[in-house]
């Protein structure tokens, strides 16, 4: 386990400053001057970033993101309609985003081959980084703290090595650093990657995550702050993973045990009848 950072909450961290109210990907784009910084300019910014998600064909998006908004995205790459990408910095190199995904990020980076499919939301990121030919595909969700809520932003960071696969309906909680190594696999639905937990007494404690390379998790894994796992691991389906894990095992948190013979309830002599359905209270003690 990798030693965690902590601080204390505040009510004042659940308030909206109003000096946080942009967020760094707000502040990469625009000037420090208070002119360029103004509410209006964020306003028309957001406005302009809606207005070429628009778009229909793709050359011209491409060329209104670079032109206007200073992104780096060369004209090999493709960037789907209806994509809401609020980005301090971006670099693309033959890279896609497809239709319909909401990235806000301080800085974006897509090696050659990676592809963000459809559906996804990227909030409040400071970095996001795809290596080569990973693949990220639908209803993913990647969310970090909000903006001035953290002494931690910096940190609020995703990284892949090459050739990873996150499939569907995964949630990856980003208020500490995520790094994946080279052909991760989230497979299946509905895994979740925390970095951060609150003890009773409200101080909020955070470490980062690292998976290694060629890492297979099932379905609906659950990993916490500080887990580290090795390279060669395949995690079963369900596992809670809440320690580091050693290379080149199989790792499961349940396994099916006999707990006692087949009960049949429909003939016990506390079944109550109600209605044409049959009902039994089991003594909790």
């Amino acid at each position: 386990m990798q030693k965690a950072r902590g601080y204390k909450l505040d009510q004042r961290d659940y308030a909206l400053d109003a000096n946080c109210i942009s967020t760094d990907a707000d502040s990469a784009a625009d000037s420090p001057s208070a002119g360029r910084n103004s509410p209006d300019r964020q306003l028309l910014r957001k406005m302009l970033i809606a207005g070429i998600a628009l778009v229909p064909l793709n050359l011209i998006r491409i060329f209104l993101y670079r032109v206007l908004l200073g992104y780096d995205i060369d004209y090999q790459s493709r960037v789907g309609m209806f994509s809401y990408l609020h980005l301090g910095s971006c670099q693309m190199r033959g890279a896609r985003i497809g239709s319909f995904n909401m990235i806000r990020a301080k800085r974006l980076i897509m090696a050659p081959g990676s592809f963000i499919y459809r559906f996804n939301r990227i909030q409040d990121v400071n970095v996001f980084s795809l290596g080569k030919e990973s693949l990220i595909r639908s209803r993913n969700s990647f969310i970090a703290t909000a903006p001035g809520s953290t002494p931690f932003k910096h940190l609020e960071n995703f990284r892949t090595g090459s050739r990873c696969l996150i499939t569907n309906g995964h949630f990856f909680d980003l208020s500490d650093e995520i790094r994946l190594g080279d052909n991760v696999t989230f497979g299946g639905l509905g895994s979740q990657v925390w970095t951060h937990g609150v003890s009773v007494d409200r101080v909020r404690m955070q470490a980062p995550v690292e998976l290694e390379s060629h890492i297979y998790l099932g379905s609906r894994s659950l990993i916490v702050q500080g887990v580290h796992i090795g390279e060669r691991v395949v995690v079963g389906a369900g596992t809670v993973v809440s320690k580091s894990l050693e290379p080149g095992n199989f790792y499961v948190s349940t396994s099916v045990e006999r707990k006692g013979p087949f009960q049949d309830y429909a003939n016990h002599p506390g079944v109550l009848t109600h209605r044409g359905n049959a009902f039994l209270r089991k003594n909790p003690w």
